[in-house]
């Protein structure tokens, strides 16, 4: 009897043991479970907050990259705005400068208008004086001297010698009428006795008689040649310009601009003579003139360093 009680007592306390030993180690499994889960999580975390730092280092990169380009166009804006401010002010003094030339041009017009009518209206032009030597100097101002190149005409492309005049022959009794040629030689050889306001009018007359003629650019430059040679600089500088807008083919042009350079030099005015002895050389570069214009720009700057950059 007491040996049953004590199996039955055993049996009871196997039970009790094997009921609270299967939840436990449940309980003890989830608990497991979440802390690999949570560890899990936590290298996730780690990984993510890696790549942000490096995608913040990248970006502080790109930012430090930025801000130096900003720099470099900073600087390049305010050096662009202070050649655009002296680019502005020398277009305004040129346009000062042209619009004086122009107000001397109109000036001068009107009196030659006069003196046109005057001429057109007598029954011819009186006999120039002998010929004479015209000065080969001008003093005052540095300027060179009168450089007279190698004259023109229509047949051999030469100024008539020895008081020649081509297309001018005449009969015993009965002249023959005038021709290009006749007007254009007579008009050069007052230029050439030394008479320039007789010869600018002479050339004046020719180019209204006969516009069209293959002399009428030389007769445009001889024209600037005899302001020039009166040291009327301003208005030679325009009567150069019309040369070279009116006749854009004409051998005469690297003359123009050479003399164009040289007056506006006189007029103390380097930046536009240096300029046109580059656009001299930079058209013209096997021109005759092509080693003098080289000369007289280096002249100009050695003269005036800092004003030609």
């Amino acid at each position: 009897m007491n040996k049953c009680a004590s199996i039955i007592t055993l049996s009871i306390i196997v039970l009790c043991a094997v009921g609270c030993v299967g939840p436990s180690q449940g309980k003890i499994s989830r608990h497991d479970q979440a802390i690999r889960d949570l560890d899990q999580d936590t290298q996730e975390i780690k990984n993510a907050i890696r790549a942000l730092r490096k995608t913040q280092a990248d970006l502080s990169l790109e930012i430090d990259s930025i801000k130096q380009s900003l720099q470099t166009l900073q600087g390049s804006v305010e050096q662009n705005s202070l050649k655009t401010e002296r680019t502005l002010a020398e277009t305004k003094n040129i346009q000062n400068q042209v619009l004086s030339l122009l107000s001397a041009k109109d000036n001068q017009l009107s009196v030659l208008h006069n003196r046109l009518q005057v001429l057109e209206s007598s029954s011819g032009i009186a006999t120039p004086p002998p010929a004479q030597k015209p000065p080969n100097s001008v003093s005052g101002n540095n300027i060179e001297g009168v450089w007279s190149p190698t004259p023109y005409s229509a047949l051999a492309k030469k100024e008539p010698v020895g008081g020649e005049t081509v297309g001018s022959q005449q009969t015993a009794a009965v002249p023959s009428p005038p021709t290009p040629e006749s007007v254009y030689n007579e008009a050069f050889n007052t230029l050439q006795a030394g008479n320039n306001r007789a010869a600018r009018e002479q050339f004046k007359k020719f180019l209204n008689t006969y516009k069209t003629s293959e002399l009428a650019d030389n007769a445009q430059f001889w024209i600037g040649e005899s302001y020039y040679r009166e040291k009327k600089f301003e208005e030679a500088i325009l009567s150069f310009e019309d040369l070279i807008k009116n006749y854009p083919k004409s051998a005469k042009i690297p003359e123009a601009y050479y003399k164009q350079a040289l007056s506006f030099s006189a007029i103390n005015d380097p930046v536009a003579a240096k300029t046109k002895l580059e656009m001299l050389l930079n058209e013209y570069p096997d021109s005759e003139l092509a080693q003098r214009a080289k000369l007289k720009l280096q002249e100009i700057e050695q003269q005036n360093p800092g004003e030609t950059d």
